[in-house]
């Protein structure tokens, strides 16, 4: 399999099934990472009132993330919970399938319905990982932030945990202003990112709505918001799984994050602390 390296892809949607069955999928990537041996992305559209397939479960673990148009998630354990068996999803909202979680999708609405999705697989534990399925909607309302949110450069945590085959998945939502961004840097995990709103320059080029963008662990990346407008994107953490749970970075952050809201003067150190291990064991 193919090694990944960092990639931007701009899609022009909304697409339209070229099939017969009302269901095409369009692949954008596919290889592997130095944290991940098996790591997918495509973009599926789907026609109104159809389904790709009958609820079903499968080894990789998944992220979906609605793009345009409206979907019904089919997930016969939450029936079983709540005794719903559908949950509705708009554009930007997304969900999170853990491995073996039986799901499926139908799209609702008079429009053909986008959607793009993660797909991983690699070094995996026995169970699956503390991290459940969930649904989530980060733009909420849409439109600009709150009086006395906005600032050029900012994120808001959206979902993060441990996996059955990452030490840590994290998502967060990245607002930028005109002009705002950072220097190129580079991660000891690899990152994806898709854009909702706005324009922005990352590796080499510029995207705009509805871009997917994927940088490789060890490969530099920076950010500039080059549009006239706010830009918001997604960003997904990979994180590869060390052997040894306790040097997982999801647990010791957590304990690490809680003592030093205790001790507010030795706050920039633990910061600084969390920062250094979360790089020598996030790999």
């Amino acid at each position: 399999m193919a090694h990944l390296r960092s990639q931007l892809h701009r899609l022009a949607l909304p697409l339209v099934p070229g099939t017969g069955d009302g269901w095409e999928p369009f692949h954008l990537f596919r290889g592997s990472t130095r944290c991940v041996g098996d790591l997918g992305c495509h973009i599926s559209a789907l026609d109104p009132s159809v389904t790709p397939h009958p609820p079903h479960e499968h080894t990789e673990e998944e992220i979906l993330i609605v793009m345009s148009g409206e979907v019904d998630l089919v997930l016969p354990e939450q029936e079983a919970i709540t005794g719903n068996l559908r949950q509705r999803l708009v554009a930007g909202d997304l969900a999170y399938y853990p491995d073996g979680y039986p799901h499926s999708i139908e799209a609702t609405g008079h429009e053909p319905a986008n959607y793009l999705m993660f797909k991983w697989r690699g070094d995996s534990t026995d169970r699956r990982g503390p991290l459940r399925f969930g649904t989530y909607s980060p733009i909420s309302p849409p439109g600009d932030p709150p009086p006395g949110e906005a600032q050029a450069f900012s994120t808001r945590r959206v979902f993060e945990g441990p996996t059955r085959y990452l030490s840590l998945l994290h998502c967060h939502l990245t607002t930028l202003e005109p002009g705002g961004g950072y220097e190129a840097h580079a991660d000891p995990y690899d990152v994806a990112m898709v854009l909702l709103e706005g324009e922005i320059e990352v590796i080499g080029a510029t995207v705009g709505p509805k871009g997917v963008v994927f940088c490789a662990t060890g490969e530099p990346h920076g950010m500039l918001n080059c549009g006239d407008s706010i830009a918001r994107y997604l960003v997904f953490e990979f994180h590869g799984r060390t052997r040894l749970p306790w040097l997982r970075p999801y647990y010791w952050e957590r304990g690490l994050r809680t003592w030093v809201k205790k001790h507010p003067l030795i706050r920039r150190a633990g910061k600084r602390t969390i920062r250094m291990t979360r790089d020598l064991f996030g790999r």
